[in-house]
């Protein structure tokens, strides 16, 4: 909600649903099945995920501190 209330997340993001969703997302991630070890470098999956994700949630401005972030 703090990011909401900051402007870096969409105002129309329900943190609640979010929040499971991205927590779904990581057991995806960690399961040895779906992403072998040997066929993927869990944080490098993990990045891209994180990346995708937050890509999904933030608003103009988040998306300006992504960018400053990835500059440095």
């Amino acid at each position: 909600m703090r990011g909401i209330q900051s402007g870096l997340y969409r105002p129309d993001v329900n943190p609640f649903v979010t929040a499971r969703l991205y927590v779904g997302q990581l057991q995806i991630i960690y399961s040895s099945d779906l992403f072998p070890p040997e066929e993927f470098n869990l944080q490098e999956t993990y990045q891209v995920n994180l990346k995708h994700f937050m890509l999904g949630i933030v608003s103009a401005e988040g998306l300006q501190t992504i960018n400053r972030y990835e500059a440095n």
